[in-house]
């Protein structure tokens, strides 16, 4: 078998082959860091990605989700409420108290989603015995859309 080493092709048998991809994957704390930091910009990547609310795609970014938590503090203020929230298509969408108080709650329910998510897959990670299983958790499946 021929493996690619280093941009050249390497005859290997099979036993060089299992020993270079060992040697690849590192020590099994190794592969667990790697696969940690993977699952760490993937649930960040599913947290930015927006949510539909609405029928309306709006973005959840770390900036939006404090603003969010700014403006619980000034609605609960009472009073009449309406604030202009932009979607993630550059649309204004105009909300009542209700609305918004709504909005919050499915912001804050897609970043749970993400968050149980990146669980399960951090618990799966603790839980490999060896560095092959470490690094075949999949980290990019089951995200909220």
């Amino acid at each position: 078998m021929q493996k690619l080493v280093n941009g050249q092709l390497v005859e290997m048998t099979p036993q060089e082959e299992a020993a270079f991809e060992a040697a690849r994957l590192g020590t099994l704390p190794q592969a667990k860091q790697r696969m940690r930091a993977s699952l760490s910009l993937r649930r960040r990547r599913a947290e930015a990605a927006g949510f539909d609310h609405l029928g309306s795609r709006f973005p959840s970014g770390a900036n939006v989700v404090s603003a969010a938590a700014l403006m619980a503090a000034i609605d609960g203020q009472g009073g009449p409420f309406s604030i202009s929230v932009e979607t993630a298509d550059g649309s204004i969408v105009t909300m009542n108290a209700a609305q918004y108080q709504a909005y919050r709650r499915a912001l804050a329910g897609h970043v749970k989603a993400c968050s149980d998510r990146a669980s399960t897959a951090l618990q799966a990670i603790a839980a490999a015995q060896t560095p092959q299983e470490a690094v075949s958790v999949d980290i990019d499946s089951g995200w909220p859309a």
